[in-house]
């Protein structure tokens, strides 16, 4: 069964979403698909240094980490954790990947 797709409108208030991607990674595609889904009201950017990542007290921002390795700094709210991804599964040889873990 799929469900329709419902639009949930964008507010003020929504915390800021930044996707972190370096720029030693190509970013262009992603900054394209990121300011086309920006245009419909999130509040989504791409950014490439945590320092670009304006700071509210009130809201802390959320970071989408796209390929990073360093750490980032303690006032940011880390959606994800990069080195888990890329490290292989525990005892394999293998790198994790969607298909190694679905076997």
């Amino acid at each position: 069964m799929r469900l329709p797709a419902v639009a949930i409108p964008a507010t003020e208030s929504d915390v800021p979403v930044y996707i972190l991607a370096p720029r030693s990674l190509g970013s262009e595609a992603l900054s394209r698909n990121v300011e086309s889904v920006a245009q419909q009201g999130a509040n989504l950017r791409v950014v490439h240094d945590p320092s670009e990542i304006q700071r509210d007290a009130q809201m802390p921002p959320l970071v989408l980490n796209w390929g990073g390795s360093e750490a980032l700094p303690a006032d940011l709210v880390a959606l994800n954790r990069p080195d888990a991804v890329r490290s292989p599964p525990t005892g394999s040889s293998q790198p994790c990947s969607w298909k190694a873990a679905s076997t």
